[in-house]
């Protein structure tokens, strides 16, 4: 299990802007972690990850999952402005990063935490792109 320092306090979404809520995990391969994220897509059987976060209903759709990547790199990415510093000690990050975007939630209230499989790394503002 990882550590589960305290979550961001969340603040209004700037006009213009987007945001990405960032989670890292350890999973053995690309498709266990779409089966963690995304579930088996049958009706009525939410995906682990929406089981695990009983206080956010998450919809599949807009959950991107980065395995193997160069996390720095996805990090820089989601920093396109160059307004936050991007310190993390990505071999403390495990193999997945995952992205769950805002509209997941579909404009419902929702509460993220850390589960067995993942760790809530941070809540990105992102410029929308015209």
């Amino acid at each position: 299990m990882f550590s589960q320092p305290a979550l961001p306090e969340l603040h209004p979404i700037p006009n213009g802007y987007a945001r990405v809520h960032v989670f890292w995990g350890d999973f053995d391969s690309e498709n266990d972690a779409l089966a963690y994220c995304h579930g088996t897509g049958q009706e009525n059987n939410p995906a682990p990850l929406t089981r695990d976060m009983p206080d956010a209903f998450i919809d599949p759709t807009f959950v991107e999952i980065n395995r193997d990547a160069d996390i720095k790199s996805v990090l820089q990415w989601l920093d396109r402005d160059g307004k936050v510093e991007t310190n993390v000690d990505a071999s403390a990050m495990g193999n997945t990063l995952i992205l769950i975007y805002e509209d997941a939630f579909g404009g419902l209230p929702y509460r993220l935490g850390y589960t067995d499989r993942v760790a809530y790394a941070a809540a990105w503002l992102i410029r929308k792109r015209k």
